[in-house]
């Protein structure tokens, strides 16, 4: 692949890095860092969850309703409290 393509950046000297540390200080970079980390973590538990509960011996129906419950409580909370307080 390399006799195909020519190196400008020999030609022009360019002193471009391949990536900069420095950015591993940056408070903004480790943030996203750790919501990308958190976050992957939550899709896992979202889409085990519902194959989590057919394992325990609930019915396709339970496992159905533990996944929305799962995705319904970060998305409208009150919806479900007031739900919950019907059943009561």
């Amino acid at each position: 692949m390399r006799f195909f393509i020519k190196d400008r950046n020999q030609r022009i000297g360019a002193v471009q890095k391949v990536f900069d540390y420095k950015l591993f200080r940056d408070a903004e970079f480790l943030a996203l860092s750790a919501w990308s980390v958190f976050s992957i973590g939550y899709v896992i538990l979202s889409f085990s969850l519902p194959a989590y509960a057919l394992s325990i011996g609930l019915t396709t129906q339970q496992g159905a309703i533990v996944g929305s419950m799962l995705k319904g409580s970060e998305t409208n909370p009150l919806l479900i409290r007031y739900v919950v307080s019907l059943r009561e």
